[in-house]
C-alpha cells in the first residue's frame, strides 16, 4: 500500500541519518541494518529482477551502504550481510538506465557511491579478495568507458585502493582484466585529478618484476 511504501521509506530515510555518524556504524552494521538493505536490492525470490527497484530505493539503499564500508572494522561483516553482491547489482542496474537514456543524476550517484564502496572494501584484507573474485575489476573497467567525468574520477580511485597494496597475484589479475590499458587511457584526459591517479595506477602495477612481465 501506499502508506506501506511511504513508512518504508520514512525507515530507509531514518537510516540514512543515523549511518551518517561514524561512532554508530558498529551498532547498525551488528544489527544487519546491512542484510536489510540488501535484502531489498536482492529480493528474497531470485527470479525477481532487479529492475523492479527503482533509482530512488536504490539509492536509498546504497548510500547507508557506502558510508559503513568508511569503517574499517565493519566491512567483514558486511561483505557477509550480502554488500558486495547488492552493490554491484544496483550499479549495474543503474548503468542500464544511464546506457537506455533513462537514467537520471540519481543513477550517477549510485554508480560513484558504488565505485566507493568497493575501493574502501579493498582496502581490507579481509574483503579485498572478494572484491577481486566478484568481478569488481571488470565493473570498474567498464565504466570507466563512461562519458562522466566524475564517474572516470571515481574507477581510477578505485583502481589505486586495489593495486596500492603488494599482492603481485592480484595486481596481474588487474593487468589481464585490463586495469593498465584504463589507467593510460585515464591518464591522457585533461583532467589534473584523473592523470594524478592514473600515474599512480600504473606506478603501482609496474613497480615489481613479476607485473613488468605480464
Amino acid at each position: 500500500s501506499t502508506f506501506s511504501e511511504k513508512t518504508h521509506s520514512l525507515l530507509r530515510n531514518s537510516l540514512i541519518c543515523l549511518s551518517r555518524t561514524l561512532s554508530l556504524h558498529n551498532v547498525l552494521v551488528s544489527g544487519e541494518t546491512v542484510s536489510l538493505f540488501t535484502n531489498i536490492v536482492l529480493q528474497s525470490d531470485s527470479k525477481v529482477k532487479i529492475a523492479a527497484v527503482d533509482a530512488i530505493t536504490a539509492i536509498q539503499c546504497i548510500t547507508p551502504i557506502c558510508l559503513f564500508s568508511f569503517s574499517g572494522s565493519v566491512r567483514v561483516k558486511m561483505v557477509k550481510q550480502g554488500a558486495l553482491r547488492a552493490t554491484m547489482v544496483v550499479c549495474d542496474a543503474a548503468v542500464q538506465r544511464l546506457n537506455s537514456g533513462s537514467g537520471s543524476e540519481d543513477d550517477i550517484d549510485i554508480v560513484c557511491m558504488g565505485i566507493a564502496l568497493l575501493t574502501n572494501l579493498s582496502m581490507t584484507r579481509g574483503t579485498r579478495q572478494a572484491v577481486i573474485d566478484a568481478g569488481a575489476v571488470g565493473v570498474i573497467i567498464k565504466l570507466a568507458d563512461s562519458t562522466d567525468t566524475s564517474v572516470k574520477q571515481a574507477c581510477i580511485s578505485a583502481l589505486r585502493g586495489m593495486t596500492s597494496v603488494d599482492d603481485n597475484t592480484n595486481l596481474v589479475k588487474i593487468i589481464n582484466s585490463g586495469g593498465l590499458e584504463v589507467a593510460l587511457r585515464l591518464s591522457l584526459v585533461n583532467d589534473v585529478i584523473l592523470q594524478r591517479n592514473s600515474a599512480m595506477v600504473i606506478c603501482n602495477m609496474l613497480g615489481h618484476l613479476e607485473t613488468l612481465n605480464v
